[in-house]
């Protein structure tokens, strides 16, 4: 029954993956080509099966009976879902949850002791595991309950806008409120200059997002700048509307600083 390593009947181990290591944000535009690269990788794996009389097999262990056939269908299935499905305001996590997690089911049954997996499964494994970093997780997925997580552009750029907008409220609702207190104009410009600073920087950012240039470095820039920008009203009585703002703020800052896999 070796022969048949390629092919998983069930999650035969619950051992958890080592986390995913940090790595440089895909844009919209390389997700979708390491997708279509997926489907083609796929494609390969299965014409090397059906060369090797592996298409057909049945599959039995202790977790069950696994008809190849079927569960190969099922895989390119969820691969063709998950590819049309990944758009530029839509990062598909369900879809590419579903694909990471069947793949995970094969790469298990490879990496078991005494198996040798052919090349086309290592190379459609890399690309998959490149998928899952692009999405937050590691591969093979650590367990059942794990999701990939991804932020389209349109919805970081999106997320950039929210926190260009709740910087103007704060640095304005902070103004009034060190006017009322009648704080020296110096403290009341150091703050202004943090905030301007500020949405100077998320502007640029949410440009390069759209032009899909935006590096972790830029972003790791923007995220120093915010917690300055915090920072510096850090003593001042904010009024509801600025407490609310600064408070959005950082959580927009906090799903940004994941999006390009930052602390």
């Amino acid at each position: 029954m070796k022969q048949f390593f390629i092919v998983i009947a069930a999650v035969l181990s619950t051992s958890l993956a080592l986390p995913a290591q940090a790595a440089e944000r895909l844009n919209d535009k390389q997700v979708k080509a390491l997708v279509e690269n997926i489907d083609r990788g796929f494609e390969t794996w299965k014409d090397a099966l059906a060369k090797r009389n592996m298409d057909d097999a049945v599959i039995k262990s202790a977790a069950g009976t696994v008809d190849v056939k079927k569960f190969l269908k099922d895989f390119k299935d969820e691969i063709g879902l998950m590819k049309d499905r990944v758009k530029p305001d839509y990062a598909a996590n369900p879809e590419v949850t579903t694909v990471l997690r069947r793949a995970s089911d094969v790469e298990r049954r490879a990496q078991q002791p005494g198996q040798n997996p052919v090349a086309e499964w290592k190379a459609l494994s890399a690309q998959l595991a490149a998928l899952a970093a692009a999405y937050g997780t590691a591969f093979p997925v650590p367990s059942a309950d794990s999701n990939a997580m991804r932020l389209a552009d349109k919805e970081v750029a999106a997320r950039l806008l929210e926190m260009e907008q709740q910087s103007k409220t704060v640095a304005a609702e902070a103004d009034k409120s060190m006017k009322q207190a009648k704080a020296p104009a110096t403290d009341r410009d150091k703050v202004k200059q943090a905030f301007s600073g500020l949405a100077s920087s998320l502007k640029q950012t949410r440009s390069m997002v759209g032009a899909g240039t935006a590096t972790g470095a830029q972003a790791a820039t923007l995220m120093a700048t915010a917690k300055a920008a915090a920072g510096s009203v850090g003593a001042v009585s904010l009024s509801g509307p600025g407490k609310t703002a600064l408070a959005s703020l950082e959580a927009n800052g906090s799903v940004v600083s994941k999006a390009f896999g930052l602390p």
